[in-house]
């Protein structure tokens, strides 16, 4: 009985070795389609809102400089140093028509007809920020939905020229970039960036283990089976 005990012990482990030759060879050809895959980057300067925290990141500015470590994410201005900053940026000479200033009451036209009575608050990517005191609400207008822009003095602006001077960095947005360098976290104005180079290195899929690794275990099961009819 010890005899025919030990006998059925190296058979099963050689059926569990069999089944784990086919099986790891899947997994380790999977690991390395996983891991051969190019990670994501982003070339835009406001495509950065999409990489995640932690990822490489190197920031070319206007000036020359660089700035280089890892994306910590996006933080907001204080609303008395962006009212400053929009202040003093919508001098520029490259601002060549009127815009809203910060506080100011104003009329937003939808291409959509609708109306909006409020007081402007600033920019964001892609959005135009208002405040609507009398509703104790705020609204996130998309600059791609502005028609135009009117102040109670008659004064406007389409909303294409208002894109452009945001897209341009004419004009500031409301939130900066966030880089945690070698000498500490680093802050960095998005209307002063040239160019942006960000390399995600997020958490990359596991299909690649996961196919190989059944893909591999079926064919072990199909070896052990064949081999279990050729015995009999």
């Amino acid at each position: 009985m010890r005899f025919m005990k030990e006998i059925w012990f190296i058979v099963l482990c050689m059926v569990l070795w069999l089944c784990a030759g086919c099986s790891a060879i899947g997994l380790g050809l999977g690991h390395w389609y996983d891991s051969s895959r190019p990670p994501t980057t982003v070339t835009e300067w406001d495509d950065v809102i999409t990489a995640r925290s932690g990822s490489q990141i190197v920031i070319q500015l206007r000036n020359g400089e660089t700035v280089e470590g890892r994306f910590d994410g996006l933080s907001q201005l204080p609303d008395n140093d962006y009212a400053s900053l929009y202040e003093e940026m919508e001098q520029s000479i490259f601002i060549t028509s009127y815009v809203p200033g910060v506080g100011d009451s104003v009329s937003c036209m939808l291409l959509s007809g609708t109306t909006i009575a409020a007081r402007f608050v600033g920019f964001d990517w892609g959005y135009m920020l208002l405040s609507l005191p009398a509703a104790g609400q705020h609204r996130r207008i998309p600059l791609t939905q502005i028609d135009h822009v009117t102040d109670d003095l008659g004064n406007s602006v389409d909303g294409d020229t208002l894109r452009n001077y945001v897209d341009w960095g004419e004009l500031p947005i409301i939130r900066t970039i966030c880089v945690q360098t070698d000498i500490g976290t680093v802050t960095v104005m998005p209307h002063e960036v040239s160019k942006v180079m960000c390399t995600t290195i997020a958490r990359r899929p596991m299909y690649g283990k996961v196919f190989g690794f059944v893909f591999g275990f079926v064919v072990d099961i199909i070896f052990v089976r064949t081999m279990l009819w050729d015995d009999e």
